[in-house]
């Protein structure tokens, strides 16, 4: 779709999903992430609600503010 993000989060669970295309820079950020998951099936991280501020940053950081989408709780 025009004008997509290439970042997007995702209610799952208690806490959220992160969609976000292959960043070495980022992969390396998110392993930082107390209770992030990797979740195979989904190809997207999994995070604990609280640590949402901090993912959102860290999103920000590697992709830039323009390509990530703000969650939606």
């Amino acid at each position: 779709a025009a004008g997509a993000k290439a970042v997007t989060f995702e209610k799952f669970g208690k806490g959220w999903l992160i969609h976000s295309p292959y960043d070495p820079m980022f992969v390396d950020g998110i392993k930082n992430i107390p209770g992030r998951k990797w979740v195979g099936d989904m190809k997207a991280w999994s995070f604990p609600k609280d640590m949402l501020s901090a993912v959102v940053k860290l999103a920000k950081d590697c992709y830039g503010a323009n390509a990530v989408a703000e969650p939606v709780a």
